[in-house]
């Protein structure tokens, strides 16, 4: 079982390479705020992390308290989004680059 300070440690970590790929700021893509210009970020932020093996609950636990099912909604949608938008398509690329493999 992870320790709680590899834990943050992680979420610090995917959050600073998402924040910077999509020029936002961490505590946006993590806070309870519902702007569309923050779903790609938090979405790219809940597949870094289910990749790093964490669970939909702690996924959504540490991303503004949310549920395992925004979670799974958000992983689904983001799928589905890779291939029509160009911004997110771009920001992925530059994740790629950060060594994160979407």
């Amino acid at each position: 079982m992870k320790t709680e300070n590899y834990i943050k440690k992680d979420l610090e970590e995917v959050l600073k390479a998402v924040a910077a790929a999509f020029a936002v700021k961490p505590k946006d893509i993590i806070g309870r705020r519902r702007f569309g210009w923050l779903i790609n970020p938090r979405f790219a932020t809940y597949y870094l992390l289910r990749k790093k093996g964490w669970s939909l609950a702690a996924v959504g636990e540490a991303c503004g308290k949310r549920d395992h099912g925004a979670v799974l909604h958000g992983l689904k949608t983001l799928q589905g989004r890779i291939e029509t938008e160009k911004a997110l398509g771009k920001a992925l690329v530059r994740l790629r680059e950060e060594g994160y493999e979407l």
